[in-house]
């Protein structure tokens, strides 16, 4: 399959991030991290990359340039190896939120003994190992207590703090640390995270200039209003592969799209690309096929919904970086004065 010109070679990719970050300062550069590439086996040396991707599906996986992974999905031993071997730097989450969800138990003891066992592979970002703390999704008290004492172990990490705890918790936190992270915006509505977010920003992220004052990583956080609503170091989702899981493609400056031919939505107007107007799929097919991508893959195979969605992810990640370039803040900056 030809590549499209949807594709960019590597150094072309990472001339164009240079020449965005020269515009850049460091309130309005965003990172956005792919969770779970590895867990999902999109790789080198894992099978899905090696027996099903196309050449340049591979590609694409290969130059995904932010990558979180769960501790909860690498804790045997096995991805993390493969991760080593692999010589990708990743940001490490606690995987608290999937334990809960699954009725596992992270125990913070095996915690610190994994990260000191694997420390060669975690992203180190302005001089601070991207090492999320063990978080306890419904009690601030005892995330707080998991933070000191994988600190008290020579592990260094970044406190969470989760939507609805005691404010003073992060006032604390931004007190005490330069990189922290929020968690639960997507598990409430855009309006109430928007709502919630616009207080946090105001009364403790940012000082009087409207500049924020430590780094913060927004957890499950590629809403592209969020991302651009504020001034975010860095974000994570896995909504790439849940996208592409429920037969569906999220082509930038669109949106979500399903293209899988087994998708229940093929039946239902304007759901499925086959339910389009005619105006309307001709626009998404040209659309897609001059990025360089297969729409019958993309129907048929899952795996080449990954490889897009990965592709996409990025493209969107440039494209806000771009605003940002440009625009700073806009919404968040106009707010505030």
């Amino acid at each position: 399959m030809r590549r499209g010109c949807g594709w960019c070679p590597p150094h072309l990719k990472e001339a164009l991030r240079a020449g965005i970050r020269g515009f850049m300062d460091d309130q309005t550069s965003l990172k956005m991290y792919a969770a779970a590439v590895f867990s999902n086996n999109m790789m080198p040396g894992q099978s899905l990359h090696e027996r099903h991707l196309m050449p340049f599906e591979k590609q694409i996986a290969i130059q995904t340039p932010y990558i979180l992974e769960s501790y909860h999905y690498i804790g045997k031993d096995k991805i993390a190896q493969q991760i080593r071997s692999s010589g990708f730097k990743i940001f490490l989450d606690s995987g608290a939120f999937s334990a809960k969800h699954s009725g596992a138990v992270v125990d913070v003891k095996d915690y610190c003994l994994f990260i000191k066992k694997y420390e060669d592979i975690f992203l180190i970002d302005d001089g601070i190992p991207v090492i999320a703390g063990l978080d306890v999704i419904d009690s601030a008290e005892e995330t707080y207590h998991n933070v000191k004492y994988m600190e008290s172990q020579g592990v260094r990490c970044l406190p969470t703090y989760h939507i609805h705890e005691d404010e003073k918790v992060l006032e604390w936190y931004v007190a005490n640390y330069d990189y922290i992270a929020i968690g639960g915006v997507a598990s409430v509505s855009s309006k109430q995270a928007t709502i919630w977010m616009d207080r946090l920003w105001e009364r403790y992220l940012t000082d009087g200039a409207g500049r924020r004052k430590v780094k913060v990583h927004g957890f499950a956080t590629t809403s592209v209003p969020i991302m651009r609503r504020y001034p975010w170091w860095s974000v994570d989702s896995s909504t790439w592969v849940q996208i592409a899981s429920y037969g569906g493609i999220w082509i930038p400056d669109v949106g979500v799209i399903k293209v899988s031919s087994a998708s229940p939505r093929k039946h239902d107007a304007g759901q499925h690309i086959t339910t389009l107007t005619d105006i309307e799929r001709q626009y998404i097919e040209s659309k897609v096929t001059g990025q360089g991508f297969d729409l019958e893959r993309l129907a048929n195979i899952p795996y080449g919904r990954f490889a897009y969605n990965l592709w996409a992810y990025e493209q969107i990640d440039i494209d806000v970086n771009r605003r940002k370039a440009i625009e700073g803040n806009p919404v968040w900056e106009r707010q505030l004065f």
